[in-house]
């Protein structure tokens, strides 16, 4: 049995950076459960208490669309009714689903995924680096590997065609991809760059979510310039084709085998 608890959409909890639940929608819930106060606030997160008539008490936690409860196996039926409220379920580290009637069940085999609303702009990053992590098993932040550029680009394909939410207006959504090199100090090194750039309202606002990774310049690198490649919507070639096109580029070659010099995810608003 796990030692804590998680409320998740994910079909398995580690997942949850995919299928979020929102701060905003968390705390609507919370706010409005029996039991349930706040405590403090981390920054602009808050902590809730759930407080039981016998005097037992517990801490929920929200991180990044994930709602952890410590040590919260014995309010397990009441925390599944919160689950519930979310659209989500409650699990356990062991992956053992709670229910509000007070049963579980161990789970073999994928659950399936509660998640049905477009991500939030704030939420894209997270998602993309979740789905990387899935190509690329062996993937932390901090250990950079030779296979970052072939489960780069394959993230990039799957996550576009997650459904995030923009503005209603031209060119709304769309994909970039280019590369170049950069550097200064007499260091020059290859950035390549995977780009969603995404409208936040109707008066011209601009997110862009980012995987960039650099490597070290080599002379065959050096000698392909830099490159810029826009796919949105409304173009007349479609978003599969356009990725195969990217994937026979000859510095996808190039980039075989080698581990980058840095690697991340981000979001930035543009203007």
């Amino acid at each position: 049995m796990g030692y804590d608890l998680h409320i998740t959409r994910a079909k398995y909890w580690p997942d949850f950076p995919m299928y979020p639940i929102s701060l905003a929608e968390w705390v609507a819930v919370a706010d409005e459960q029996p039991g349930m106060t706040r405590q403090r606030e981390h920054g602009d997160i808050p902590f809730y208490e759930y407080a039981r008539a016998d005097g037992r008490s517990w801490i929920l936690g929200w991180r990044d669309g994930l709602i952890t409860i410590w040590k919260g196996h014995d309010a397990a039926a009441e925390l599944a009714v919160v689950a519930q409220k979310l659209g989500a379920r409650l699990v356990g580290d062991d992956e053992e689903e709670y229910h509000a009637d007070g049963t579980s069940t161990q789970w073999s085999t994928s659950r399936p995924i509660l998640f049905h609303r477009p991500l939030n702009v704030d939420e894209a990053a997270g998602a993309w680096e979740a789905i990387f992590e899935r190509q690329d098993e062996d993937y932390h932040p901090w250990r950079l590997g030779p296979d970052h550029a072939r489960h780069a680009f394959s993230a990039f394909r799957a996550f576009a065609v997650r459904d995030v939410a923009a503005a209603d207006v031209p060119d709304a959504d769309g994909l970039l991809y280019q590369y170049g090199g950069s550097g200064s100090d007499g260091e020059p090194v290859f950035s390549l760059s995977l780009v969603r750039q995404l409208a936040t309202d109707s008066e011209g606002g601009l997110a862009q979510v980012e995987c960039r990774m650099t490597f070290p310049m080599t002379e065959d690198l050096a000698a392909l310039g830099s490159f810029h490649q826009w796919w949105f919507p409304e173009q007349p070639v479609a978003r599969d084709a356009w990725f195969d096109t990217l994937a026979d580029r000859p510095e996808r070659r190039l980039l075989t085998g080698v581990t980058p010099l840095t690697f991340g995810f981000g979001t930035e608003a543009v203007c």
